[in-house]
């Protein structure tokens, strides 16, 4: 599928986990790492992980910041185990959508922490997913669908604009003899995803 072996990129020298792959002229496929400021994915002393503390502590009062109470709304967000993206992947993917739009591409994103609240969980969130909402949106012509995890249940949500929003079942709460997988068929107009037991069928129809 033409994965690159190494990311696009490095992050103060360690290879960036996000990237882009084209496994067909018509199709950019995008994986994001919601995780690149978090406080899990780098080690103490790191400045991504440093920055990541930082905005815990500013919106989370709680000395477990894995919890979320007392917080409202979209700011429950702002627990240890969801992320962000930081500047330097935003201004990555900026520029993929903008190739992607100059070569007429389609784009399919692929994220963990969803960046639709209407079908994630608010504590799901990815931190910035409103900044990373409206760059999607910004490039409406060209997105078609993002794709994410994280709430470990089935969601889907076509938004104003037209992209679809599919979350998927996780395995990781599948009791013995259950599965949740799936495949992708991608068409020029859609995209139909085949899933098995705890992922459900969803068909994806481009609006442009």
């Amino acid at each position: 599928m033409s994965i690159p072996s190494e990311s696009h990129g490095t992050v103060d020298g360690v290879p960036a986990a996000y990237y882009g792959f084209q496994p067909h002229p018509a199709f950019r496929f995008l994986v994001l790492d919601t995780f690149d400021i978090s406080k899990s994915g780098w080690p103490d002393g790191h400045p991504h992980h440093a920055e990541a503390v930082d905005i815990l502590e500013k919106n989370n009062p709680n000395t477990d910041k894995n919890n979320p109470t007392g917080l409202v709304g979209v700011t429950r967000r702002f627990v240890a185990f969801s992320g962000g993206l930081g500047a330097q992947q935003m201004a990555w993917l900026e520029h993929q959508l903008m190739e992607a739009a100059s070569q007429t591409q389609r784009v399919v994103i692929f994220t963990h922490c969803p960046i639709c609240p209407e079908c994630a969980p608010e504590v799901c969130l990815a931190w910035n997913y409103k900044a990373v909402l409206d760059l999607v949106h910004k490039h409406k012509d060209t997105v078609k669908a993002v794709i994410s995890g994280h709430t470990h249940s089935d969601a889907h949500h076509c938004d104003e604009q037209g992209i679809h929003h599919r979350v998927v079942n996780a395995a990781l709460e599948c009791s013995p003899g259950r599965n949740a997988f799936g495949h992708m068929e991608v068409y020029p107009d859609r995209m139909v995803l085949h899933g098995v037991d705890r992922v459900s069928n969803s068909e994806m129809v481009f609006v442009k």
